[in-house]
């Protein structure tokens, strides 16, 4: 079953940084956030409205995939020419603390940078994974009418709000045009949105949310480009705050974990002995536990060799 979401771009690009660890507890954090990476249907408005609108459900669990794995692909994201763009730092440098990176250790003073997708520390980076892959879709004649009427709804509301209507009306427009096709079964509407029911498909109607700021303002792709890339620095930033304040910064392959600075010594040295191939003791593996989940720190522990950025 279809879930209904709130979800859009503009709300993503709009996540913070993350925030210092508090009550010296270790705190999980996506590694990178980036665009977005969140699962897109094929007959979502987001798709078709250049960010108008979205029908996929973002999920709260703290990895990289649900969070948007484009938001820290700053590739070709300079600031476009003229006018008052803001050169966007490309690497910040951690005079102290440790970071963990697919198992191998680096210590202070490093340099922290984006490339492509993946955090690099030194200039190296993980070396990409394999793409997935996904068994192709081919569009029925029912998706390409819902392409077609999503671009048609797209249009109706961009009228509709750039002649001065209220939300509600505006939506209302909408809803008829939805209305009028004969792949829907049924168009309603509120002040943000609306409910559409295809006659192909069953389950909970499909949403489709409009705001009106979006509707009004299309951002170029420069625009984009320059809000990840300033995006990608509050992220390094958080990471450099962290180091620097003498903690400990484990970055897995779609996760990384905090470590506070009263844990660092410790959660270091066992996984500088794990690396070595060492097993650890009951006791320790005991303490381990309570700062970091088995499974994080067998992943932690995993070398990976890494590849220089380009």
């Amino acid at each position: 079953m279809r879930i209904p979401t709130f979800v859009t771009l503009l709300l993503l690009l709009a996540v913070p940084a993350p925030s210092a660890v508090r009550n010296g507890m270790a705190s999980w954090r996506p590694l990178s956030v980036p665009g977005s990476a969140l699962p897109i249907t094929d007959d979502t408005v987001n798709h078709l409205a250049q960010a108008d609108s979205s029908e996929c459900e973002g999920s709260q669990d703290p990895h990289t995939y649900v969070l948007g794995i484009d938001w820290f692909d700053t590739s070709g994201t300079e600031p476009p020419g003229g006018g008052n763009s803001a050169q966007v730092p490309i690497s910040l440098r951690a005079q102290q603390g440790v970071l963990y990176l697919g198992g191998n250790r680096f210590t202070a003073p490093m340099t922290l940078s984006v490339s492509g997708r993946q955090l690099a520390v030194n200039g190296m980076t993980l070396p990409p994974e394999p793409a997935p892959t996904f068994p192709k879709h081919v569009p029925t004649t029912n998706d390409t009418l819902r392409d077609l009427l999503d671009k048609a709804a797209v249009a109706k509301a961009r009228d509709g709000v750039s002649r001065g209507l209220p939300m509600v009306d505006v939506m209302r427009s909408v809803r008829d045009v939805y209305t009028a096709s004969p792949i829907v079964r049924s168009a309603t509407s509120d002040s943000t949105g609306l409910w559409v029911a295809y006659i192909d498909r069953t389950g909970t109607p499909n949403r489709k949310m409009f705001s009106r700021d979006d509707l009004l303002h299309i951002r170029t792709p420069q625009e984009v480009a320059q809000n990840a890339a300033e995006h990608a620095y509050e992220w390094l930033r958080g990471f450099k705050a962290h180091l620097d304040g003498g903690g400990l910064l484990v970055c897995l392959r779609h996760t990384n974990i905090f470590i506070p600075y009263q844990s660092t010594r410790f959660v270091d040295a066992m996984l500088q002995k794990m690396v070595a191939g060492q097993p650890l003791s009951a006791s320790e593996a005991d303490q381990l536990r309570s700062v970091l989940a088995v499974e994080r720190w067998q992943e932690a522990s995993t070398l990976i060799p890494l590849v220089r950025t380009n």
